[in-house]
């Protein structure tokens, strides 16, 4: 099942869906580092470039960690740690985003 979004605001989407484990995101733009501090869980974090490209994947990102700059980054996919599979996205990869639930039928 596709994310779907709940919440918007013109740097950042948070999205609620559901993989066989519930999970929450939140894309965030214009970035191209992240830190962890004060957060008590890992976090799957996905950097994209401006075409959505996936220019590098961190797989749970322990707390009060900070991502070097990654210069080709537009936005992050910052994802609870965990919802990654090793074999779900890979470098060079495309993300694409739903803006509604698609169809089940």
């Amino acid at each position: 099942h596709a994310p779907r979004r709940t919440t918007s605001h013109e740097n950042w989407v948070i999205f609620k869906g559901d993989f066989g484990n519930s999970y929450d995101g939140i894309l965030i733009r214009p970035c191209r580092s992240i830190h962890t501090f004060f957060l008590k869980y890992p976090l799957d974090v996905i950097f994209l470039d401006q075409n959505k490209h996936i220019c590098r994947i961190y797989s749970h990102l322990k707390p009060f960690r900070i991502t070097p700059l990654i210069p080709s980054a537009q936005m992050v996919l910052e994802l609870m740690g965990g919802t990654l599979l090793p074999s779900m996205a890979q470098k060079g990869d495309i993300v694409i985003f739903l803006d509604r639930e698609p169809d089940r039928s």
